[in-house]
């Protein structure tokens, strides 16, 4: 069942960016490889997801993570076409991933 759940998110159309949470990307799927390839960052694995965006988005990144961090009941928060959905186990923050 594992595979299946991994092929599906792979092959999305929707570009997923798991980011844990210290900012940093531990994950992207197909689609949000060939989207940040067609930008000019190939390789994002380990780095900071606040080291690319400008300040503004940044500020929204962090007040978004902060939100899902101490608010258990929110289920995601939109900035402009990013949506950041909290990853969650047993009430602890691990991160989120943002659907582009």
């Amino acid at each position: 069942m594992e595979k299946i759940l991994i092929n599906i998110v792979e092959n999305m159309k929707k570009s997923i960016v798991f980011v844990d949470e210290y900012n940093t990307i531990r994950y992207l799927n197909n689609s949000a490889k060939k989207y940040y390839e067609k930008r000019n960052y190939p390789d994002l694995i380990g780095k900071s997801v606040l080291s690319f965006h400008d300040q503004n988005l940044n500020e929204k990144i962090q007040m978004a993570t902060r939100m899902l961090k101490n608010n258990i009941s929110l289920e995601s928060v939109e900035i402009g076409k990013i949506r950041i959905f909290p990853v969650r186990s047993d009430e602890k923050f691990y991160g989120y991933y943002m659907e582009i």
